[in-house]
């Protein structure tokens, strides 16, 4: 796979063995976070859960530079087919040119090629997919899944019931100081095939929801809407 696309960005999944799929099953995480402590809901963002440095001020920056989108799957990067291989990284293309794009029209921040440039913030990001039950009284109670069709995964995929996780990181450019770790949920555009492989267009509604709706997170967040708050 692209080195690009290992080396950078992600999101919570675990593969299902032996049929155990569990309802009750609690979110594992994928680690790319590193630090999932004192994640919490947001009022201004549904179906997510974020921490925020003390002190960070989303409105001081005027750059934005964004890394390579990168696709976790359970499978083990060993036993991806050529197929799988060249799914994830279209995923990853899809995603981190969807983000460019969102810079360039309109979310406050201009997108650099160059970190170095003053007043920057970096943004990493990943994708996974879940099965979530939404009756759940946290949101974030949900069964982890591959990215792709297999024997256990077959009848949640046939079922539609797989949405898209993702987590992502902002970081001040300069010092490398992390100013926001979030966890987010995809919510109405479920992740569907009755094939017996995941194929692109598959994916696709639920990639475009997901770059809809954070387009304009990244809009509240250069306005100061979405900011540290001492009581939280």
């Amino acid at each position: 796979m692209n080195k690009k696309i290992v080396s950078i960005i992600t999101i919570a999944m675990a593969l299902l063995m032996m049929g155990c799929a569990n309802r009750d099953m609690q979110a594992k995480n994928s680690g790319f976070l590193k630090n999932y402590d004192k994640l919490q809901d947001h009022e201004q963002l549904e179906t997510t859960r974020i921490h925020i440095a003390p002190g960070a001020d989303f409105t001081a920056y005027e750059n934005i530079y964004v890394e390579q989108v990168q696709v976790i799957s359970a499978i083990p990067e060993k036993d991806w087919t050529p197929e799988q291989k060249i799914l994830f990284e279209k995923i990853s293309t899809y995603l981190t040119n969807g983000y460019k794009k969102s810079m360039l029209e309109g979310t406050g921040y201009r997108l650099v090629e160059d970190k170095k440039t003053p007043k920057t913030i970096v943004f990493e990001g990943a994708i996974s997919a879940v099965e979530v039950h939404f009756d759940d009284m946290q949101w974030y109670q949900f069964t982890p899944i591959t990215l792709g069709v297999t024997a256990v995964a077959r009848g949640t995929y046939i079922d539609a019931s797989v949405r898209i996780l993702g987590e992502g990181r902002f970081t001040d450019a300069k010092t490398g100081k992390v100013l926001l770790r979030a966890m987010s949920l995809q919510k109405g555009e479920e992740v569907g095939t009755d094939a017996d492989r995941l194929v692109f267009k598959d994916l696709k509604p639920g990639l475009d929801a997901w770059l809809k709706n954070t387009d304009k997170n990244l809009v509240k967040l250069r306005k100061g809407v979405i900011k540290y708050e001492k009581n939280k």
